[in-house]
């Protein structure tokens, strides 16, 4: 009892059959001491049932999140599976064991735009191959229904809003410095192309102009007010 002279306190002492945690406190009033005796292995006990309890806690835990994670990113990844079976039923690029579906999807999504792209360009090679044609056509007068001739124009994009046309013709005789040996067929091309788009600017500053050609020669249809 003497030892009990704190306020308060707590001593490890032992009784009877083992050690017991001792706490004290001095009463305000009377001069008490309000003695708790509480043997340790009891208060082991529960110090180990509080930790088992915490070490559950934290595995059920981890368990929960990893069950979450991987609900979610099978959620998640569901999408880039479909794609991934909607590409490879397309009969496009092979995907590799070891390839990332991320990177097959990228490359995939690549090689489908490059080749829209060769697509349109290649359309809009053949469109304006029908459009010199179907203008050629009409300088010869070959193409006479009304009704076809609307359709033609509004297909190929032409837009003839005035009354009055003029045609000028273009006869190269020489290239000049556009000569070299055995490239006929290159100088003829190469000159077309420079005359073309020099005359549909000049053309096109005031009035509505379309090149085309005929037998080997330049055409431009220009259409104007007066």
């Amino acid at each position: 009892y003497e030892e009990l002279d704190a306020k308060v306190g707590m001593l490890k002492k032992e009784f009877n059959d083992g050690e017991d945690m001792v706490l004290y406190s001095k009463s305000n009033v009377e001069d008490w001491k309000y003695i708790s005796v509480l043997p340790v292995r009891v208060l082991k006990s529960k110090v180990r049932y509080v930790r088992e309890i915490i070490i559950l806690a934290i595995f059920l835990s981890i368990l929960l999140g990893t069950v979450i994670a991987y609900l979610f990113t099978k959620r998640n990844y569901k999408p880039v599976k479909d794609i991934l079976t909607i590409l490879e039923g397309k009969n496009f690029k092979a995907r590799k064991k070891k390839y990332d579906e991320y990177n097959f999807i990228k490359d995939t999504v690549n090689s489908i735009l490059d080749e829209n792209l060769m697509k349109n360009e290649m359309l809009k090679k053949q469109q304006d191959t029908l459009r010199l044609n179907f203008l050629a056509r009409l300088l010869k007068g070959r193409v006479n229904d009304a009704s076809f001739i609307a359709d033609s124009v509004k297909s190929y994009n032409i837009e003839f809003k005035f009354e009055y046309f003029a045609v000028m013709m273009f006869y190269i005789l020489d290239y000049g410095m556009f000569r070299e040996r055995g490239k006929t067929e290159t100088e003829f091309q190469l000159v077309q192309f420079i005359i073309t788009n020099v005359v549909e600017e000049m053309v096109s500053d005031k009035y509505i102009g379309y090149m085309t050609e005929v037998d080997g020669i330049l055409v431009c249809i220009v259409n104007f007010k007066e």
